[in-house]
């Protein structure tokens, strides 16, 4: 518990020195919205990515090509060559 209190200390310590300072502040916010948006952009992605895929499934089912739909599974370039065939990919 004292080796806890010296870890929050020693964080309160240098919280009030970055605030205080008025480049560090900055630099630190800048540091933090750079990570944010870092974060949303993967978000964004694998959310786009999931999207993508989903179409596609839907479209070999539409089309009945369920052998090329169990492929697509487990082979990533035909998976890419299906993307492309349908327009999918961007």
């Amino acid at each position: 518990m004292a080796e806890n209190n010296t870890t929050l200390h020693a964080a309160y310590e240098r919280l009030t020195t970055v605030s205080s300072d008025e480049k560090l502040r900055i630099l630190a916010l800048n540091r933090e919205k750079a990570i944010r948006d870092w974060n949303s952009s993967i978000h964004y992605a694998e959310q786009h990515g999931k999207e993508q895929i989903n179409k596609l499934n839907q479209c070999l089912l539409t089309d009945n090509r369920f052998d090329d739909l169990k492929r697509s599974i487990s082979d990533p370039d035909f998976q890419k060559q299906l993307l492309k065939e349908y327009r999918l990919e961007k």
